[in-house]
């Protein structure tokens, strides 16, 4: 199956769900790297707000060494739109999600990560490797037939 890949022109409304990513991803990339760098973009699932994605190797590590930006928006949402900070309605998804580990900025994430630390030991992973493989195996089977 072969996928078509956008022009450029229609590149313009960036979205890392698109099609043309798994067909060409890099010139697409670095269109974008080129041409719109900082681009901000669709509202993005499950929280509905806008999305920013950076291009440029140094604008990533910029956001990721500045310790005023973190994984939770609801504290940028207040000051890019005040108006919205209280009122945006929130998905039920949305809701459960802001408090998974991954979405929470220190130190609750901190906090959380130093509980699944104690699960995730080599030896308590190790113990899980003949089940996971079972399971792996079974879903594999169950995909050939």
């Amino acid at each position: 199956m072969t996928i078509p890949v956008l022009p450029p022109a229609d590149r313009a409304q960036f979205s890392i769900r698109d099609t043309f990513l798994y067909g060409q991803p890099y010139e697409t990339y670095r269109w974008f790297r080129e041409h719109d760098p900082v681009h901000f973009g669709e509202e993005t699932w499950p929280q509905g707000k806008p999305s920013v994605s950076l291009f440029r190797f140094a604008d990533v590590m910029s956001v990721l060494r500045n310790p005023n930006v973190g994984v939770e928006s609801r504290h940028l949402a207040a000051e890019v739109q005040p108006e919205l900070a209280d009122t945006q309605e929130i998905t039920p998804l949305a809701a459960v999600m802001r408090n998974f580990m991954l979405f929470r900025d220190p130190p609750d994430h901190t906090r959380l990560r130093r509980v699944a630390n104690m699960a995730f030991t080599p030896k308590n992973v190790a113990k899980l490797r003949p089940d996971i493989e079972r399971i792996a195996t079974d879903l594999i089977a169950q995909i050939r037939s």
